[in-house]
């Protein structure tokens, strides 16, 4: 079983590195099968070195030293400043891929989001390819004795800083040359998204301008509700169902507050007395 796995693995890798060579054979010529596959550019002749004369050595041990360390402490700064730039990519990439599927809905026809969505894959799968675990470097000092001089040892360290750096700058070129060719697939898919982020734009206008004109007209609303159902007949209406018992009586309230008597000041209307006439009466 492990050794199923381990074929399976090693044939997984093989094709990642085939995948990787095609795209920087594309993106960025100039590399070969042997560089993808070991990660790292190489090269006739090592990047940094010290004199050769070994008596300029020791009486400059000092200064080579000091100019060894930051030899190596300036590709250790390129290699960090070359990973957050490839983080940058990834961002750009996830997000870029994050628009284009939102998007997805209002292009016609769909397969046209393949153009800027492929190179934005490829470019996630280089920068993940650059991120993969490599082996590093580290000084040794195993070979410090008591007996060793001030300038020996400082000589000694200076060959191990140069020995560092000399391992990191293929490594740091080869890395440019994978982040140089996703940072293109980037600018590829930037300017594949352009047209198809105008498509849906444009896309999204007319509906709205279509849903406006269904909303307004009265006619094309029926058309599109087409005509009503017929109304199925009446059916008889069931068997009446059984009386249900009496339910339990509420709860009894409390009367309320007896109220004030209240009294009407009633008056009696008067009539106008007239007074008996005196007129006499004759026959």
């Amino acid at each position: 079983m492990h050794k199923a796995a381990e074929r399976c693995e090693k044939v997984g890798r093989y094709c990642v590195d085939v995948l990787v060579f095609v795209v920087l054979f594309i993106l960025n010529p100039g590399h070969t099968f042997n560089e993808v596959k070991e990660g790292v550019l190489e090269q006739d002749n090592h990047t940094h070195g010290l004199p050769s004369n070994s008596h300029i050595c020791v009486n400059q041990a000092g200064l080579l030293f000091s100019e060894a360390e930051k030899i190596f402490h300036w590709e250790e700064e390129r290699k960090r400043v070359i990973d957050d730039k490839s983080k940058l990519l990834l961002t750009i990439s996830a997000l870029l891929i994050a628009g284009i599927s939102a998007m997805s809905a209002y292009v016609v026809p769909r397969w046209a989001l393949i153009f800027p969505l492929l190179p934005a894959l490829l470019a996630i799968i280089l920068v993940l390819v650059y991120f993969r675990m490599q082996s590093v470097q580290v000084i040794d000092l195993e070979e410090v004795t008591p007996e060793m001089k001030e300038n020996e040892l400082k000589l000694m360290l200076a060959n191990n800083y140069i020995e560092c750096a000399n391992y990191l700058s293929p490594r740091n070129d080869y890395q440019a040359g994978v982040y140089r060719a996703a940072a293109r697939a980037i600018m590829l898919a930037v300017i594949l998204f352009i047209p198809v982020f105008l498509i849906a734009s444009f896309s999204q206008l007319d509906d709205k301008k279509l849903l406006k004109e269904i909303r307004e007209n009265s006619e094309i609303r029926k058309e599109l509700m087409g005509p009503p159902d017929p109304r199925s007949p009446a059916r008889p209406a069931g068997p009446q169902g059984k009386e249900g018992a009496i339910g339990p009586p509420g709860p009894r309230e409390e009367g309320g507050p007896i109220g004030k008597e209240l009294r009407y000041k009633t008056t009696k209307p008067k009539f106008d007395e007239k007074e008996p006439s005196t007129g006499s009466c004759t026959r």
